[in-house]
């Protein structure tokens, strides 16, 4: 297993990742337009078996010195296995050390009990809930980290 960057000639492999995960409550795949930017900005990191891409997690800015969590996926067949706590621990280091940011912030399903775990064991603390948070009538939480 090794982590890096991804870049625009991974656009393929995070597409695939993307449409192998089901459109469910709390997940609905980008777009490959909606991919492109993220990857442009050298915010999005993977995770990788051998040279297939397994799990990939991104960051965006959305305000002055707070990034957001993006899209923090693992394949099916490798979840339960700690790579998603691994990529995160790889990803987080690489935006705190790039970007800088003092707070970090994600929106998750409430009924997402797996991911919910995995964001408290790494530092998170729940903000808040936000009722219809896309406008398509399911609610979030919001979690944050100040990282100082």
């Amino acid at each position: 297993m090794n982590f890096r960057p991804l870049t625009i000639a991974d656009i393929d492999a995070v597409m695939s990742l993307e449409q192998s995960i089901p459109n469910s409550l709390w997940w609905k795949s980008a777009t490959r337009d909606e991919q492109l930017p993220i990857l442009e900005s050298g915010n999005e990191y993977g995770v990788f078996e051998n040279t297939i891409l397994i799990g990939k997690v991104g960051f965006e800015k959305s305000e002055t010195n707070t990034w957001h969590v993006d899209g923090l996926i693992i394949a099916n067949k490798f979840r339960g296995k700690q790579y998603g706590s691994q990529l995160f621990t790889y990803a987080l280091e690489q935006c705190v050390n790039k970007e800088h940011p003092t707070t970090l912030e994600l929106f998750v399903y409430p009924k997402n009990s797996s991911a919910i775990s995995l964001y408290l064991k790494n530092g998170f603390v729940i903000k808040e809930w936000i009722n219809n948070k896309y406008g398509e009538g399911k609610h979030r939480l919001k979690l944050i980290k100040q990282l100082r």
